[in-house]
């Protein structure tokens, strides 16, 4: 169509239709949820003020991807202490074997505040009693730890052996 010597050309019609397969888009199921869990930890970094938000959002969406994302924050140095708790206390309902190695891997931490490597610990045995043993033997025989934190692991300790 010509308008005072222009050119017009009418604008391109997009066909919708059915959503592709991801399988036949040339993308497994795994690499989405590969991509999924890689967006979650930089959407969660991105925003420091409660990376546990993100992660929550993400555990109702995919409940596997949001037991790696809580599982990220707790063995996370870098990540306040309080919140490495949180994020482990959130794992017994999604995954038990990531609860356990978050729980451990913040009991176990000797940069992490005393009284939060003991609570740590303290939630271990519902989820995994050998990991609960080896967390409480860690903190027990802490040189650095206070004493009276020390002995309440010791006596937790042989709680585990009843």
């Amino acid at each position: 169509m010509q308008l005072g010597g222009n050119v017009i050309k009418p604008p391109q019609r997009q066909v919708l239709t059915a959503t592709p397969s991801y399988e036949a888009a040339g993308r497994s199921v795994s690499d989405i949820e590969t991509d999924l869990t890689e967006k979650a930890d930089a959407t969660m970094y991105e925003d420091d003020e409660d990376p546990l938000v993100a992660a929550e959002q993400l555990a109702r969406l995919d409940p596997r991807a949001g037991a790696e994302a809580f599982l990220a924050i707790a063995c996370d140095g870098s990540v306040d202490d309080g919140l490495r708790l949180e994020a482990a206390g959130q794992l017994p309902g999604l995954d038990r074997r990531a609860a356990a190695e978050a729980l451990r891997a913040v009991a176990c931490d000797g940069s992490v505040d005393d009284g939060l490597r003991l609570e740590a610990a303290g939630q271990l045995p519902e989820v995994d009693r050998q990991a609960a043993a080896e967390a409480l033997r860690v903190i027990a025989s802490d040189g650095s730890a206070d004493d009276g934190l020390r002995w309440e692991a010791a006596e937790q300790l042989a709680g585990l052996d009843r």
